[in-house]
């Protein structure tokens, strides 16, 4: 009997020493060791609201104008997100980021170093994106740049992509664009202030306001107007002047070195693998010429300049001034290469004391 008593007592004592060990090992774990919020997320983990908005702060201030970004907490936080529309079954847009907010009352999603990639294969990268998910529209903010592509780039610190009904993308006349198409053998660069692009067939770029265009070529060309249309797949540029300013200013402006131009409309065509086609000029033209020794000075309603074989065809009217001497007639080509001038049934007013130069009559 007293051995049976003995070890009942120490199985006692070895049942309180087991359940005492199982608390200090719970205590240990869930007191003296919590768990840490990281800043990768990676895992499932349960986290208090402080912390959470801790997380959220860290952003730098958004660029947007709405002001519940930045006093709402969003319903949802994602990174390396990737977000997809589609349109009648068809995929839509792709919407790639960093980091993305979701807020559920608004329908709206806030995006951090976004990549937006349309079906057309047109790619806009941005610093910040705004995705309005019940109207289809993306705002662009800081360092956007939009490629497609035909190979040109665009670049702004806004920009604005509709999809409904038909894709569109503008950026206001406020806000400066830099734009380049280098698939050329005569590269183009612009500015403008402003810019539409639609995905109609042919896809165009309508620069809105104050347009440079350089043409980075063999002789370097540069092109002021007031608004272009750009059709940048086929190469065609098509320059105009806004018909509310005064008259005497609605000029397109071409330069390169020695050679200045002037018309109310212009087109410059571009051929792919060889240098600028053609420039040409409308209404009102008037050119010159810097040489050597003389100026040359042209005037007409129409010029095609051709720029590879450097010469230009005046008609309508042309006139033609070297010297002191004056060439008129139905058409007129001068050769800036050779100075020598063809016409077609000319009728010169020439004068032997100042120069030697006559002119030769177009075959």
């Amino acid at each position: 009997m007293n051995q049976t008593l003995k070890w009942s007592k120490n199985s006692q004592f070895q049942s309180f020493l087991l359940i005492g060990l199982f608390f200090f090992f719970v205590a240990h774990f869930l007191l003296l060791s919590p768990a840490s919020l990281e800043e990768d997320f990676n895992g499932m983990r349960v986290i208090k609201p402080q912390d959470l908005l801790s997380f959220l702060k860290k952003e730098p201030e958004t660029l947007a104008p709405e002001t519940f970004f930045k006093t709402m907490t969003p319903n949802y936080s994602l990174r390396e997100s990737v977000l997809y529309s589609t349109k009648d079954g068809s995929p839509g847009l792709k919407l790639t980021s960093r980091k993305v907010n979701l807020y559920q009352s608004q329908q709206m999603a806030l995006l951090h170093d976004s990549v937006t990639e349309l079906p057309d294969e047109t790619r806009i990268e941005s610093k910040e994106a705004v995705y309005d998910m019940s109207t289809g529209k993306v705002r662009f903010f800081g360092s956007v740049r939009t490629t497609f592509k035909s190979g040109a780039e665009l670049f702004s610190e806004f920009a604005l992509l509709e999809t409904k009904p038909r894709l569109r993308i503008s950026i206001p006349t406020t806000e400066k664009v830099y734009g380049k198409q280098t698939h050329l053998s005569s590269p183009v660069y612009f500015t403008s202030q402003g810019l539409e692009y639609t995905d109609e067939d042919p896809k165009l770029f309508h620069l809105l306001n104050s347009v440079i265009v350089n043409l980075k070529g063999a002789r370097p060309v540069e092109i002021l107007s007031d608004q272009v249309i750009f059709s940048h797949e086929e190469g065609i540029l098509h320059f105009f002047m806004d018909d509310g300013q005064i008259i005497e200013k609605q000029f397109i402006r071409v330069s390169e070195t020695g050679f200045q131009l002037r018309s109310r409309t212009l087109d410059l065509k571009l051929e792919t693998g060889n240098q600028i086609e053609e420039i040409i000029a409308l209404q009102d033209v008037w050119f010159k010429d810097t040489g050597i020794d003389h100026d040359t000075i042209g005037t007409g309603g129409k010029a095609s300049y051709r720029v590879s074989k450097n010469h230009i065809v005046l008609t309508e009217f042309p006139q033609l001034y070297q010297d002191r001497d004056t060439i008129v007639g139905e058409s007129i080509t001068y050769h800036r290469n050779e100075d020598t001038v063809e016409v077609l049934e000319s009728n010169a007013i020439y004068n032997s004391t100042k120069s030697n130069r006559k002119p030769k009559k177009a075959d």
